[in-house]
């Protein structure tokens, strides 16, 4: 573990042996748990982190999952890996079935936020396109307009 981290989780234990049963006054046990939130939130730790003496912190790893080659659901997923501590890469993979290239995009970062991120990557992803396909048939128009329509609401959303 980095020097870094390791002062860290000190300076949090240290906000967090601050209470009112060890001397300090309630203002102070309050402000000392609401700067535990910011540091845990800021460097993506949770109290089970800080409890470890052991030092050990869940292992970085990666996770695959196609997409398509619209550029926005590759905007909404890059957004929602920033949101869960993750960050993301596009990438070609031959298909043994088919013998095709196809693009995939991996979440890299702790399990348990790349599965955060990815579900919620899926859910915004068919949120958007029922959103799309329910609002806009009720505009009257031609179908070129109207699928134009479709195209910058999605690219709108996604921005």
């Amino acid at each position: 573990m980095t020097e870094e981290k390791e002062s860290i989780l000190k300076r949090i234990q240290k906000l967090l042996r601050m209470s009112e049963e060890n001397g300090a006054s309630q203002n102070e046990a309050m402000m000392a748990a609401q700067k535990v939130q910011e540091l845990l939130q800021e460097h993506n730790l949770s109290l089970s982190d800080v409890d470890k003496n052991d030092g050990v912190v869940e292992p970085i790893g990666s996770e695959d999952f196609e997409i398509d080659r619209d550029k926005w659901k590759s905007w909404i997923s890059a957004s929602t890996a920033r949101l869960y501590f993750c960050t993301t890469y596009t990438h070609k993979k031959l298909d043994k079935e088919t013998y095709q290239w196809t693009k995939v995009r991996a979440f890299v970062g702790r399990e348990s936020n790349r599965k955060i991120a990815k579900s919620m990557c899926d859910y915004l992803i068919k949120a958007l396109e029922r959103i799309n396909k329910d609002n806009v048939k009720k505009i009257p128009g031609s179908k070129l307009e109207i699928n134009r329509i479709k195209f910058n609401l999605k690219q709108g959303c996604a921005l």
